[in-house]
């Protein structure tokens, strides 16, 4: 991402009123994400079943609100373009955003969004589509061992720049999908979405002002990150603790294949290794793993019971310091195929 100029988070406090309603209405901007989805969708998947996952951002591409932590800047980091207003990205290839999907079904957007010539923020959603292409309806061919069997892959692309609809991207997409129409609709919708809450966040800056919107932002990102560092020391132990679990096999009848994870604590940071016992490779694997969503699931799954309510997990990010991801691993399979190895995954907190 190169010629864009990113908005500098103010040095200022936001009093305590102000930072519960900016907070409550970020919140609530997730929720009409989804609602907006929800009434223009064709699939299932998404109407019904609702497989999809809105994000907002601030400028630097923390996650403020959304659920497995943000993908931004691992996905931007490949993206070397420069980015306008009105502009809409599009990628569905899980190892071109660190893992924020796991397969290709899922069309992944991302919106930047500016206010004048500064950007000062982000929202982005992802939706499962019902066929994107491949050998098989569904585009689930159980028998893959790599990616490139599996279907239609899209790397981020500008699906609409200045606000102009990219049509031959769209038709070279469709035309690679069993359902057109379904797909279209699906697609639109999440783009839709994402253009609402870029409205609302715009007319936050507009009621409050930008600097006051930017830093509220960071009092959200700061005053989860003490909370988590609190409940990490207090709910984590230094002696290690162990769970164990099998997986039955790997659908290509490999298996079953023993899993195990370790966690304890080293002063705030939190330590999850998993050493695998068998060097047997597998057969195939959809997963590859984001570092923010580990962080941020490792964080939420280990200590949800003792989250007190007035402490929203969901509200902003859980800023941490770093998750170690062994390449090809359990966790983090490769292109080609998925070798099962020792994983240790270090998750600590950073101001």
């Amino acid at each position: 991402m190169r010629d864009v100029k990113i908005a500098k988070i103010p040095q200022i406090e936001v009093d305590p009123i102000t930072l519960d309603i900016i907070e409550s209405a970020l919140k609530n901007y997730r929720y009409e994400m989804d609602a907006v989805l929800y009434r223009t969708a064709m699939s299932p998947v998404i109407r019904e079943q609702h497989d999809e996952f809105p994000m907002i951002c601030d400028p630097n591409g923390r996650m403020v609100v959304g659920q497995f932590g943000s993908y931004i800047r691992e996905m931007m980091e490949r993206f070397d373009r420069p980015l306008y207003p009105g502009d809409v990205l599009l990628l569905n290839d899980p190892y071109l955003c660190g893992g924020a999907i796991s397969h290709i079904n899922d069309f992944l957007v991302l919106l930047p969004v500016f206010d004048g010539e500064e950007l000062i923020g982000w929202v982005s959603m992802f939706g499962h589509q019902m066929d994107v292409g491949g050998p098989l309806p569904g585009s689930f061919p159980t028998n893959a061992t790599s990616i490139f069997g599996e279907g239609l892959r899209i790397p981020p692309v500008k699906l609409f720049e200045k606000g102009e609809l990219n049509q031959d991207v769209l038709a070279l997409i469709l035309n690679n999908v069993r359902i057109p129409v379904m797909n279209r609709s699906d697609l639109m919708g999440i783009v839709a979405g994402c253009k609402t809450a870029e409205q609302r966040v715009l007319e936050l800056c507009q009621r409050f002002g930008r600097a006051t919107y930017l830093a509220a932002c960071q009092a959200l990102l700061d005053r989860t990150y003490r909370a988590v560092r609190t409940l990490i020391q207090r709910n984590i132990s230094t002696e290690p603790q162990s769970f164990e679990d099998y997986v039955d096999d790997d659908g290509l009848g490999n298996g079953p294949f023993k899993m195990k994870l370790t966690i304890w604590r080293d002063e705030d940071k939190a330590v999850f290794d998993g050493p695998a016992p068998t060097r047997k490779r597998w057969g195939r694997s959809i997963f590859t793993s984001m570092r923010a969503c580990l962080r941020c699931l490792s964080a939420c799954t280990s200590l949800w019971s003792t989250i007190p309510r007035s402490c929203s997990m969901m509200g902003s990010t859980i800023s941490l310091r770093h998750a170690s991801l062994m390449a090809r691993s359990c966790i983090r399979a490769s292109r080609q195929r998925w070798a099962v190895a020792r994983t240790r995954w270090p998750v600590s907190l950073m101001s």
